[in-house]
């Protein structure tokens, strides 16, 4: 057979098959809100591709601290209603994205 001249059976067959892929959300494990201009704000990667999302902050005692039903990665590590900064810390947070799916998670605020 392989002297017959039909090599051209031995080539496979392939084909390509391409999707888009969303990428997921990035959690970070902290922030450092100083204002350097680097790390200021808790930002979620690839969060636009999720919006409209919510987003809570609880300090240790489960008290809310932030909230924001559109956030924007906007969160500069302040008080809910004096825009005091927070001290240094471990928050809670809940994320809401707009599928519906829900993130509890912790973030270190560094100052």
């Amino acid at each position: 057979m392989w002297g017959t001249g039909l090599m051209h059976n031995l080539v496979p067959k392939t084909a390509t098959i391409s999707k888009a892929v969303q990428p997921g959300v990035v959690l970070p494990q902290s922030f450092s809100p100083n204002g350097d201009g680097k790390n200021d704000k808790l930002i979620f990667t690839n969060l636009e591709y999720f919006a409209p999302a919510s987003l809570k902050a609880f300090n240790r005692y489960g008290t809310l601290v932030y909230e924001n039903t559109d956030y924007h990665n906007d969160w500069e590590g302040t008080m809910l209603d004096s825009n005091e900064a927070l001290p240094d810390g471990t928050y809670s947070y809940i994320l809401q994205l707009a599928d519906k799916r829900s993130f509890n998670n912790y973030v270190t605020i560094l100052r």
